[in-house]
């Protein structure tokens, strides 16, 4: 089946962080089947973020990250408080890196892969939701794909 990159991160996650003690053994197996198959897909796109993040930091970033932080707490203790040029200039360069990284991200995300995974059976899920404390939308990634 195809999924999107975000679908299949979002699976991941979630199953790795579930409980599956209420699931027979072949749906158990399953879920770590599942969780092999999307490993190779989530750890790269791990790899796409640090890289994108590095690839688009630039010289100085620090020293205005330090300035946006200073903004920050003197706006937090006064309202009115107006920033300077410097201040808006090193902001907007903030900003601007995190966007950029945020776009390449979001492009990557939503890039559709080929996936197989063998789907778990519908009382699996009722019992995901349950042991677990599911709220009835956290499953929809799951439905997604499996």
């Amino acid at each position: 089946m195809k999924a999107s990159i975000k679908n299949i991160v979002s699976a991941y996650t979630i199953l790795g962080k579930a409980k599956v003690t209420k699931l027979e053994e072949s749906e158990v197996i399953k879920v770590l089947d599942a969780r092999m198959a999307m490993r190779p897909i989530c750890e790269e796109f791990e790899a796409f973020t640090k890289d994108a993040d590095e690839k688009f930091r630039y010289e100085g970033i620090e020293d205005d990250d330090k300035v946006r932080a200073e903004f920050v707490k003197k706006w937090n203790a006064d309202h009115s408080y107006q920033p300077t040029e410097t201040e808006v200039e090193a902001i907007n360069r903030i900003n601007d890196f995190f966007k950029s990284v945020a776009t390449a991200k979001a492009e990557k995300e939503m890039r559709e892969v080929e996936i197989t995974i063998e789907p778990l059976k519908k009382e699996s899920f009722a019992k995901l939701l349950i042991e677990n404390g599911f709220e009835p939308s956290e499953l929809d990634g799951l439905k997604a794909l499996m």
